[in-house]
């Protein structure tokens, strides 16, 4: 007789290893639009860098927080405490 098991119900193995995966995956691609902004702010707006716009802000305010919160995601580790265990 076969058993069935419920499609929800994986092995703790298979869930650690879904898991990894999916943030591996989650890493890479914050990494590559990292490096992205990086070439972006180098080729298009490398003269803007040290000024300042009309309000008196930096010139690459929206880049720079672009380009630093894609540093943060792919830096980010899911650590000891998170939402759920998959």
């Amino acid at each position: 007789m076969k058993s069935y098991v419920h499609a929800g119900a994986r092995s703790a193995a298979a869930r650690k290893s879904m898991s990894r995966r999916v943030f591996n995956d989650r890493c890479f691609r914050a990494a590559v639009i990292a490096i992205d902004m990086l070439f972006a702010i180098g080729l298009v707006h490398g003269a803007e860098f040290f000024t300042r716009n009309q309000t008196g802000g930096w010139a690459l305010e929206l880049q720079g927080m672009f380009l630093s919160a894609a540093v943060a995601i792919a830096l980010i580790g899911p650590g000891h405490y998170r939402v759920n265990d998959r």
